[in-house]
């Protein structure tokens, strides 16, 4: 699925999407509001659970709503086998509050011509 955003999403300008805590295994812990957590399994066992925690970023809230609608379709259709708790589902259809714009998209947003107040 990581895989599958990614190529999904190239090509977009100036958004940044990162899988900063990424962990698998038959036991699975994920700390979210410290950005840590544990897993345990066997070297010869398909790991039964896969936590992944990022961040996206995104020069608008029109690009972050197509980003998120892209990785909707995505989720949607998951690999033969596997399956999706509906957590995915949920921070996807959220409203973008824990998503943060770049010093960069800020710099780049206030440098374009604002439309002028009568609307031309």
């Amino acid at each position: 699925m990581l895989e599958a955003f990614r190529v999904r999403l190239a090509g977009q300008p100036y958004l940044t999407f990162n899988p900063g805590v990424a962990l698998g295994g038959t036991a699975v812990t994920l700390d979210a509001p410290h950005n840590q957590g544990s897993a345990a399994g066997k070297l010869n066992v398909v790991s039964r659970d896969v936590v992944v925690q990022g961040d996206l970023r995104t020069l608008s809230p029109e690009q972050l709503a197509q980003v998120q609608g892209t990785m909707r379709e995505i989720v949607a259709q998951p690999l033969p086998h596997t399956h999706l708790r509906d957590r995915v589902r949920r921070r996807l259809s959220a409203d973008g509050a824990d998503r943060r714009q770049s010093p960069a998209a800020r710099a780049l947003r206030r440098d374009q011509p604002r439309p002028s107040a009568s609307g031309r």
